[in-house]
């Protein structure tokens, strides 16, 4: 029993006594500090600092003029894809004698390697075959010549014996009558009769001679020509590479016989390239809207009907990036060509248009110019590759920079209104201590805002005159110009009637 009373005096000493000796403590504690009286506040309305106090702080800058901008640049992605495709074909039928080692798939070939050859002994028969009728025609045609002038002789003897005869008829029938009889002068009409009929034969026979001779000039003519032909036929057994570009497919081999009009194989033309790309319709209305180069300045129906499915020539830069090699990009030059067909792609409801890189082998990397002898081989612009594409354009519309935080989302800017008059600009100093942290009227602007939606944003781009700063660029209007203040700080509850009163720093004015 005595050792049960210290047990239950403990825990009442730990369970009730020294908690409320705490909690007591405390009160105390609390009381003795007493209350901390709150800064005076000024609320006398016609004190403009407490006007400003009231009065949202923001941060304004300036839409800039466009300029120290060369070109405005539409960046793209684009795929490389061949200028042309030259599908090699045989011209004449022919068993493959011989096929080099060119004429293999992925092998680079020039202009006028020779690929494949074709059994020539036909071609080389043909040949001598129609020489030999060529020289036979020439020697019907020398052997008619001579037919010719031998008749044309006959027929001079045969005129001049007509004459005499001629002669004589009329001496007989000048003299006086009974100087010669009948029979004489029947005998002298028939000599001339005669004398007449051979003049008559030898003129046809000259014609025909004459009609003769044009036949056979005509099937010279046409030995002439199959010649000719025959030697097209065996220049055409030889199949060479008619542009400089890499074999990209071959269907033949050697001992192989071929048709004519077969495919023997296909060459991918590498002295020029294209890149396919898709511009969207504000983009392509910005193309289409350039400053003019006055090139073209005719102004015919048939140039203007063909400028509507025309694209300017506008320069392009081509880059690639070097998969695993961030550091390493490589650029060629290029000039829009035109479009890709006509009308909208189905799908994407883009623009497909067409590259032209002419000169794939003048090459830069990283801005500096490569040369094949420095770099140990120029890189390739070749099919498939998944190139950047920056299209470099000179708008003829005038444009404005808007801040890069000017612009709030759904193409709207907050518009700086600074208001003239603030009120008298002197502070009130009763029931106002010393200690107060008010703000200094003649360090703020005050002003409203208007907000203007609509706004025609193009991209965004870096100013080099401004410091590298980002801005939107812009169509101008008559309501966005160069000057006009902007808010780029957020704002809640905004009204946006104009009703909207805010302050700003002064020094941010002059920007």
């Amino acid at each position: 029993m005595t050792a049960s009373k210290p047990s239950l005096f403990s825990k009442l000493l730990v369970g009730w006594l020294i908690p409320l000796a705490i909690a007591a403590a405390g009160v105390l504690v609390f009381m003795g500090l007493g209350q901390q009286a709150p800064k005076q506040v000024v609320s006398d309305l016609s004190d403009p600092r407490v006007i400003l106090t009231k009065m949202p702080m923001v941060s304004i800058d300036s839409m800039q003029e466009y300029r120290g901008i060369e070109t405005l640049d539409i960046d793209l992605s684009g795929t490389v894809v061949p200028f042309r495709q030259v599908t090699i074909g045989a011209e004449v039928a022919g068993r493959v004698v011989l096929k080099t080692d060119q004429c293999r798939i992925g092998r680079y070939v020039h202009r006028g390697d020779l690929l494949l050859k074709l059994n020539p002994k036909d071609y080389e028969l043909e040949i001598e075959r129609i020489s030999s009728l060529k020289e036979s025609e020439y020697a019907q045609q020398r052997e008619l010549e001579q037919e010719i002038s031998n008749i044309k002789r006959s027929l001079a003897l045969a005129e001049e014996e007509l004459q005499l005869q001629e002669k004589e008829l009329a001496r007989l029938a000048s003299l006086p009558e009974g100087f010669a009889s009948d029979t004489e002068q029947d005998q002298a009409r028939r000599q001339r009769i005669a004398s007449a009929n051979q003049v008559v034969t030898f003129q046809n026979q000259l014609q025909l001679l004459q009609t003769r001779r044009t036949r056979i000039e005509l099937a010279e003519r046409l030995a002439e020509t199959q010649l000719a032909q025959a030697k097209v036929n065996l220049e055409r057994s030889e199949i060479r590479s008619p542009i400089s570009g890499v074999i990209i497919n071959e269907t033949v081999q050697e001992d192989s016989y071929v048709q004519r009009a077969d495919k023997l194989c296909i060459i991918e033309d590498t002295e020029r390239v294209e890149v396919s790309c898709n511009l969207r319709t504000d983009q392509l209305l910005l193309i289409l809207d350039q400053i003019s180069d006055g090139t073209n300045k005719d102004s015919s129906s048939q140039v203007l009907r063909a400028s509507s499915y025309e694209l300017p020539p506008t320069p392009v830069e081509i880059s690639y990036q070097v998969a695993g090699r961030s550091d390493t990009v490589y650029q060629w030059h290029g000039k829009l060509s035109r479009y890709e067909g006509i009308g909208l792609d189905t799908q994407s409801r883009t623009v497909p248009v067409r590259i032209t890189v002419e000169n794939p082998r003048d090459v830069r990397r990283n801005g500096i110019a490569i040369t094949e002898e420095g770099n140990g081989g120029l890189p390739a612009l070749v099919r498939g590759m998944f190139v950047d594409v920056k299209i470099m354009t000179k708008p003829r519309r005038p444009l404005v920079l808007i801040p890069k935080l000017g612009l709030k989302p759904g193409g709207q800017l907050w518009t700086f209104k600074p208001e003239v008059s603030q009120g008298s600009g002197q502070t009130q100093s009763s029931n106002v201590g010393p200690d107060l942290n008010m703000s200094n009227p003649e360090d703020w602007q005050v002003g409203r805002i208007e907000v203007i939606g609509g706004i025609k944003t193009i991209r965004m781009s870096k100013v080099p005159h401004l410091g590298d700063r980002e801005y939107w660029v812009a169509e101008a209007d008559q309501r966005v110009s160069p000057g006009v203040k902007l808010v780029t700080s957020p704002l809640a509850n905004l009204i946006g009637d104009g009703t909207d009163k805010v302050r700003t720093a002064k020094s941010n004015m002059g920007n």
